[in-house]
C-alpha cells in the first residue's frame, strides 16, 4: 500500500513547498554547523575566498585605515548585490504567480538575507578596527 500526500489545490501544494522552504530558511540561518567548509553557496563562497586573499591584519593607523576602506568596498558591493537580489524580488513577484516563480522568489529572498548577514559581518569588522584605531590613538 502506497502512502500518497494529495492535495486539493495548487495552493495548498504552494503553501507545502513554502513551508518547506521557510522551515529550510530558519534551518540555514540557525544551525552552526550549516555553512562548513564545503560551502556551496555562490554568495558565501565568493566572500570566503575575498576575505582569504586579504593580508594578515596590520595594526598601524595606516594598515588599519586602509583595512577599513577595504571592509567599506566590499559593504558597497555587498550592498550593489543585495540591491540586486530586491529587484530580482520585486521583478519576479510581478510575473505569473507560478510555483516557478515562488521558488525563485524565496531563493532571491534567502540570497538577500545572507548578503545582509555579510554586511553586517564587514561593518562589525570596519567598527572593531575603527576602534583599534582609536584606542592606538588615545595611548599613544
Amino acid at each position: 500500500m502506497k502512502n500518497i500526500i494529495s492535495f486539493n489545490s495548487t495552493k495548498e501544494q504552494i503553501r507545502a513547498i513554502v513551508a518547506v522552504f521557510l522551515f529550510s530558511i530558519f534551518y540555514f540561518l540557525f544551525s552552526s554547523g550549516v555553512f562548513a567548509a564545503e560551502d556551496i553557496n555562490p554568495v558565501r563562497s565568493k566572500m570566503s575566498l575575498a576575505l582569504a586573499d586579504q593580508p594578515p591584519v596590520d595594526l598601524t593607523s595606516n594598515g588599519i585605515n586602509q583595512q577599513i576602506l577595504n571592509l567599506r568596498k566590499q559593504i558597497e558591493e555587498l550592498n550593489k548585490q543585495a540591491e540586486q537580489y530586491r529587484n530580482n524580488i520585486t521583478q519576479k513577484q510581478k510575473e505569473a504567480n507560478t510555483l516557478k516563480r515562488q521558488i525563485d522568489i524565496l531563493n532571491n529572498q534567502i540570497l538577500q538575507l545572507q548578503t545582509k548577514i555579510f554586511i553586517t559581518e564587514r561593518q562589525i569588522e570596519s567598527t572593531k578596527l575603527e576602534i583599534i584605531d582609536l584606542e592606538g590613538r588615545i595611548f599613544d
